[in-house]
């Protein structure tokens, strides 16, 4: 069965370049520990801090075992799924996508 898992995060306000680094990031370290069945990355189009991760898993243990290790990641906190505390709705436009352990950001034209 598969397993879907959203996550909402910013990015430091003056690094809005930093979310396609993360877009690349991301399902790369991922992949190598569960497997990817889909991941694509979203920017809001009123923040561009705001980003989305939307990762497909193939197995609940696939996104168990990749979620363990991200949450002992030395390099940066814990992406924790968050909602605004304001509730603003944001739009998001895609920034890259990638399948399986395949996983490549295309920046959006």
């Amino acid at each position: 069965m598969h397993v879907t898992e959203i996550v909402l995060f910013r990015t430091k306000p003056d690094c809005a370049d930093e979310g396609l680094e993360l877009a690349r990031k991301v399902p790369q370290e991922a992949a190598k520990f569960g497997r990817m069945r889909e991941h694509r990355t979203y920017r809001s189009t009123e923040d561009p801090c705001l980003l989305c991760h939307h990762i497909v898993w193939e197995s609940m243990a696939d996104f168990e075992k990749a979620n363990a290790h991200f949450s002992d990641f030395p390099s940066g906190p814990r992406l924790m799924a968050c909602m605004e505390p304001d509730m603003t709705m944001h739009h998001f436009e895609l920034m890259s996508q990638g399948q399986g352990q395949q996983a490549e950001a295309v920046q959006k034209a």
